[in-house]
């Protein structure tokens, strides 16, 4: 993020010193700057006694679109209702973001950054400062869920991009526990 010393309509002064080199962030993807290199002499922060005492250097820096990548797939999962199922994993990256990238489960699912534990309903990823690296999310069918089909998509978004789903196929089987005959465990008589 710019920090202005001076503003002037659409110009911003980003850095005022003696320095060689400064570091922007926070610049809107796929947009044309200009830049300008030039040194002035004056008083400091009063505009009107600032000169150019050399030509400009003038260039034009194009920032880089925004990508956010999820790869990996999930196959079917499987659990019966006392047990959540086996966690998969998918991994999410990205690059000149708008903002974090939040990763948010259907409510028969759940999500981790941890494989065995720390599972919700979504996990943050922070873009720092506009990247996140590529983060493995682990995914999984929760206990508690009734017999059935679960077929649904963890989300995956961030500012200014179009959400991308990746398909979940779930079932879930209560095996059942055949009660014995008590005639068979004595015998008849």
């Amino acid at each position: 993020t710019a920090n202005t010393v001076y503003t002037s309509g659409a110009y911003r002064c980003v850095y005022n010193g003696t320095g060689t080199s400064v570091t922007v962030t926070g610049l809107s993807g796929a947009t044309n700057y200009k830049i300008y290199v030039l040194e002035y002499n004056g008083v400091k922060g009063l505009s009107d006694e600032n000169y150019n005492t050399t030509s400009p250097a003038i260039a034009t820096q194009t920032t880089q679109s925004p990508r956010l990548t999820v790869t990996g797939t999930v196959t079917s999962f499987s659990t019966s209702y006392f047990a959540p199922s086996t966690a998969q994993s998918i991994t999410v990256s990205g690059s000149n973001l708008n903002g974090n990238v939040t990763v948010s489960a259907p409510s028969r699912y759940e999500v981790s950054l941890y494989a065995d534990n720390y599972f919700s309903g979504s996990v943050l990823l922070y873009a720092l400062p506009d990247t996140v690296t590529p983060t493995v999310v682990y995914v999984r069918l929760k206990a508690g869920n009734a017999d059935g089909s679960y077929n649904d998509s963890v989300t995956v978004s961030t500012t200014g991009l179009p959400t991308q789903k990746i398909p979940l196929y779930g079932i879930v089987v209560t095996p059942t526990i055949a009660t014995p005959n008590p005639s068979s465990l004595y015998g008849s008589s």
